[in-house]
């Protein structure tokens, strides 16, 4: 095939692959709606600060689509904390971030939540007895957030390597 009629193929595809990336993020943006709805989305808007409330309520679902990544950060983050602060397992709505909007909700905030509830039930421990198995997991629980961390960063070196 000549060049001529490459450069539109290749221009047209990667309109097709931006287009899925779009469709995508607006799906995991509306699932992420769900999951608020499903879970008294007005206990995690009262977690928000008036600027954020006022941000909140004047966006539309485009903005939430187009340019909300930051508000939608802050719900997922008030939306855990608010099973954290009912001594409540993240575990659950862990699972369905991660089914419903992968690209929001990513591996490594699953790990640092979980990380941070078993933290606070060792704080609520009484003895250092109590705290010590709490702890341990805790530190269990990291190790993995760092393993994942050192991976992803290795992988991306190891990309930018093979193409230079």
């Amino acid at each position: 095939m000549s060049p001529h009629f490459q450069e539109p193929i290749v221009e047209e595809r990667n309109s097709l692959d931006a287009l899925e990336i779009f469709i995508t993020h607006a799906y995991e943006v509306l699932g992420l709606w769900k999951v608020l709805c499903e879970d008294q989305l007005h206990n995690v808007i009262s977690c928000l600060t008036k600027d954020q409330i006022n941000q909140f309520s004047t966006a539309t679902f485009r903005d939430l689509i187009l340019i909300g990544h930051e508000i939608s950060s802050l719900l997922i983050v008030h939306l855990i904390d608010s099973y954290l602060g009912d001594n409540a397992s993240v575990d659950a709505v862990s699972f369905r971030l991660r089914e419903i909007c992968p690209n929001l909700y990513r591996n490594e905030d699953s790990i640092c939540f979980k990380a941070n509830e078993i933290i606070l039930k060792a704080k609520s421990c009484g003895s250092p007895e109590e705290k010590e198995p709490y702890l341990q997991s805790a530190l269990k629980v990291n190790r993995l957030l760092l393993q994942y961390i050192f991976y992803c960063n290795l992988s991306s070196q190891v990309v930018i390597l093979s193409f230079s």
